[in-house]
């Protein structure tokens, strides 16, 4: 599994594609404060990413593969086959999140806060 990446303040993990490969993170561009990151594509290819400027203040992230790390926790948005995930605050704390979506073949749960900010426990469908 690859290295989570730090992106202001949110530990951002590869979504599992179909087969159990590891799609991959993409960079945050400088300065833009906003993170990209593909869901799974069938077969694991990878949808296209919008344009940042086109998601207002949105951080896009990925959910966690089953027994990794942890993400910040989708919300209930989706724009192209991505989640949709507020950007952190100036406190660097996001808001709290909705039911559970369904992710390519991960289920998000609700998260938790720990030491302020969130995190999600995916269950990777067997």
């Amino acid at each position: 599994m690859p290295a989570a990446d730090e992106l202001g303040g949110l530990t951002v993990v590869p979504t599992a594609v179909e087969g159990g490969g590891l799609s991959a993170v993409p960079a945050a561009g400088e300065g833009s404060g906003l993170t990209v990151v593909p869901a799974a594509g069938e077969g694991g290819g990878l949808p296209a990413v919008p344009a940042a400027d086109e998601l207002g203040s949105l951080t896009l992230v990925s959910a966690a593969v089953e027994g990794g790390g942890l993400s910040a926790v989708p919300a209930a948005d989706e724009l192209g086959g991505l989640t949709v995930v507020p950007a952190a605050g100036e406190g660097g704390r996001l808001p709290a999140v909705p039911a559970a979506d369904e992710l390519g073949s991960l289920t998000v749960v609700p998260a938790t806060v720990e030491g302020g900010g969130l995190s999600a426990v995916p269950a990777a469908d067997e």
